[in-house]
């Protein structure tokens, strides 16, 4: 404490002081209750932007008074400490939607405080931009009467195309710039090249132009921009806030699929999380992994069947509907049970006069997958949200069918699989046994190995022409003409389009 007689420092504790004697009197301070709107104003003022915002953030939500909420964001998002130092803002203050909002919401003596600071502003722009067109014309007569001064003392023509000519491009090439015409001055600082800051100035033209983009709503065109400039001023948080912008537009916009491909480059800004796990957003994201149905694949049919993991495969399929596939290999069959055999000589080599050739149509592989397991697989209830698969199965006479299960033709497999895990799949125990039985009765032996729950296994893919030979995913790899469908069985991982509101 300082004493108020003789301004020395007195311990805290004391009744009189040691110097004067003077009795202290002591302030007793009691808390008064701060609102977030003031201890965001307070962060304004410390310069802890970032604290400030989140607390503005959660004002917007939480408080009555959202005007000033979004003017306090609107500043921390500009850096700025005060309503005052909105004049320093080069830009029309319209252009921010926080500033818009504050509109929005104020009452009239606030909005009248507001409009003032745009008035402010709005004439600062129009006088530097004034200024700016006077300068330019300067600096272009300057240009042109060095032109011939410069000509004759450099070798004329020569020293014209050298020196000259790239000055008065550059100042040609700023002025578009300035001027907001972006191709033009990207145009002309490439033909530039090296000369002088011109590869800077190129990245600044495109961030402008990005900007400009993003505001105008056409955010696609700028993420174009900004791919290749991400480490430009502060160009990588202009990238991710557009990125959210635009995933929150699509979202609105119920574009899930799309949306999700933004929300999922950035997970961890806002809460881009929280929209990647609603349920029609989830279901629409490539490579999730979501429940439908049961099927026995512990191999202990005492415990009851086990729910059926899908991966998002297509989330595009339709408006409505995505398509999944099996996570695992679920089952192993014989590509038809009937003529396995029929094609093979004696050694077991191909022999196409006794192939009858059996096309995906008539296999008993499609049968079993659209009866049996459908039906093992799937409630009543469950089918209700399978639609039907439309499927080509033959190109020369373009010839259609609809299945409720199927699997990937090599077509398909090779367009949606991507360089992830997708591709490659395990199989069940439970499959592992239908396959040790097949063997079995094909061979009389077991086959050699044991099962491993952690290895790739190679399973069907449809033929659209009938051919004699059949193709698979090997290694999680899509294959043409590999295996034998008259005499070899493959694991089997069912495809199904699912209907998602």
């Amino acid at each position: 404490m300082i004493c108020k007689q003789c301004n020395n420092n007195v311990p805290n504790d004391s009744e009189y002081c040691p110097f004067c004697g003077n009795i202290i009197e002591k302030i007793i301070v009691r808390s008064v209750p701060v609102s977030d709107i003031e201890k965001g104003y307070t962060y304004l003022e410390l310069k802890d932007w970032k604290k400030a915002k989140e607390i503005f953030d959660f004002a917007i939500v939480n408080n009555d008074n959202k005007a000033k909420a979004y003017i306090g964001r609107l500043l921390a998002k500009l850096k700025i400490s005060d309503l005052a130092s909105l004049t320093s803002v080069n830009k029309k203050l319209t252009k921010f939607d926080d500033f818009k909002m504050a509109l929005k919401y104020a009452d009239d003596n606030y909005s009248q405080q507001l409009k003032k600071y745009y008035s402010l502003v709005e004439e600062q722009i129009n006088q530097k931009k004034a200024k700016l067109k006077k300068r330019i014309k300067v600096t272009l007569k300057i240009s042109l009467g060095l032109v011939i001064c410069l000509s004759v003392a450099f070798g004329g023509f020569v020293g014209y195309t050298n020196i000259i000519s790239p000055m008065i491009q550059y100042s040609q090439a700023n002025k578009f710039l300035n001027e907001g015409k972006y191709d033009e001055a990207i145009k002309k600082f490439e033909e530039l090249k090296s000369y002088k800051n011109s590869e800077e100035k190129i990245k600044d033209a495109l961030y402008e132009q990005s900007k400009f983009l993003i505001e105008s709503g056409k955010y696609v065109e700028a993420f174009k921009n900004l791919e290749g400039i991400k480490d430009h001023k502060d160009c990588n948080d202009v990238y991710t806030e557009a990125k959210y912008n635009y995933a929150v537009k699509l979202y609105n916009e119920k574009n899930y699929s799309e949306c999700a491909k933004y929300f999922s480059q950035i997970k961890d800004y806002k809460d881009s999380n929280t929209y990647l796990q609603k349920q029609e957003v989830f279901w629409r994201t490539k490579g999730n992994v979501v429940t439908l149905g049961s099927y026995e694949q512990d191999n202990n049919s005492a415990n009851g069947k086990e729910k059926i993991e899908w991966i998002v495969l297509d989330p595009e399929y339709s408006n409505d509907s995505v398509m999944l596939i099996s996570k695992y290999c679920l089952e192993y069959k014989l590509y038809d049970e009937n003529d396995h055999c029929v094609g093979l000589d004696s050694n077991e080599a191909y022999n196409q006069s006794k192939d009858r050739g059996i096309g995906w149509l008539d296999c008993t592989l499609r049968k079993w997958l659209n009866n049996s397991f459908f039906n093992t697989a799937f409630s009543s209830t469950e089918k209700v949200q399978l639609k039907p698969i439309n499927l080509i199965y033959s190109m020369d006479e373009g010839k259609q069918l609809t299945d409720n299960v199927s699997i990937l033709s090599l077509g398909e497999a090779k367009e949606l699989f991507t360089k992830t895990a997708i591709g490659s799949a395990t199989g069940t125990q439970y499959a592992y046994q239908s396959f040790s039985n097949i063997y079995y009765n094909l061979y009389g032996e077991k086959p050699y190995g044991k099962y491993n729950a952690n290895e790739s296994v190679d399973y069907w893919l449809r033929k659209i022409d009938t051919m004699p030979e059949q193709d698979c995913v090997c290694g999680g790899e899509a294959y043409e003409n590999v295996a034998l469908y008259m005499s070899y069985t493959q694991a089997v991982r069912p495809i199904i389009v699912v209907s998602v509101k």
